[in-house]
């Protein structure tokens, strides 16, 4: 709530319920509508050096955790923000814990043939493939071995 706070995230939202996909029109709302259900999608960026004076602006990193509180608010009428206009996913900061890829993938044991068969197959179409394309280009550059023969011997 400092005076000097700026806003620097940039992002875009969607919900599952829109039928159409193709950007954020003003006939779509964020409001179900009739009990529909469905889910939100976020994606936000902003840069990596603020104006926060009071330093609660961390770098995500990953591995670890950090602290994160997320509101949402959608002009309704084209009223202005005011306080109770908004939802937020919590009234404290939740944590974000952002995961390395490398924690989620598993080692298949060893013996396992899943991705050696593809492997083989992979290779032996390539092997396959180059012969096709070195007997393609011989013939294409091979002489003609069939002499000429003018029409007035024949």
């Amino acid at each position: 709530n400092d005076s000097s706070a700026q806003n620097d995230w940039k992002g875009a939202w969607w919900h599952s319920s829109f039928s159409v996909h193709s950007g954020f029109v003003e006939e779509d709302s964020p409001y179900a509508s009739g009990g529909q259900k469905g889910t939100y999608y976020f994606e936000f960026s902003r840069p990596l050096r603020t104006m926060d004076h009071i330093q609660q602006d961390v770098q995500f990193k990953i591995g670890e955790s950090s602290k994160l509180s997320v509101a949402f608010w959608y002009p309704v009428d084209r009223n202005p923000w005011h306080g109770s206009g908004h939802y937020t996913i919590n009234c404290d900061w939740v944590p974000l814990d952002i995961s390395s890829g490398s924690s989620l993938l598993t080692k298949s044991a060893p013996g396992s043939s899943g991705g050696s068969t593809a492997s083989v197959f992979a290779l032996l179409l390539s092997v396959v493939s180059l012969c096709v394309s070195v007997f393609v280009g011989y013939r294409v550059i091979k002489p003609n071995s069939v002499p000429f023969t003018p029409m007035e011997n024949l």
